[in-house]
């Protein structure tokens, strides 16, 4: 049994070191390298929140989040996205401002200095 136990307490470790990998890598390749860009050369658009979902995945107080968002750029028809950010109090319904990709529209990142 006590051998049970550890061999649960390595697994356990194993799948934490792996999902802080994987958010590390999301964050880097994504989330610092992707935002920049967009936010600099991106299409301003405004999106409304219709779902929000927490993940596993927890820096400092805040949750990873998935995000639903209904996408609205001038000249387009309305669509959805799927967004990952760090939770910080969005809920449905409430609109933000973004910046989409010119190539890749469903490549987003919310536009946090347009926030007010």
């Amino acid at each position: 049994m006590n051998l049970r136990v550890r061999r649960d307490t390595r697994r356990a470790t194993t799948a934490g070191a792996v999902a802080r990998a994987e958010y590390r890598s999301l964050m880097t390749a994504q989330g610092e390298i992707g935002d920049r860009r967009l936010l600099d050369g991106g299409i301003s658009a405004s999106a409304v929140v219709m779902f929000v979902r927490d993940t596993p995945l927890v820096v400092g107080d805040r949750s990873l989040v998935l995000l639903e968002l209904e996408i609205t750029t001038a000249g387009a028809e309305p669509y959805r996205v799927r967004h990952r950010t760090l939770g910080d109090g969005l809920r449905p319904g409430v609109t933000v401002p973004v910046r989409v990709d010119p190539v890749d529209r469903d490549l987003v990142t919310i536009d946090g200095s347009a926030r007010g």
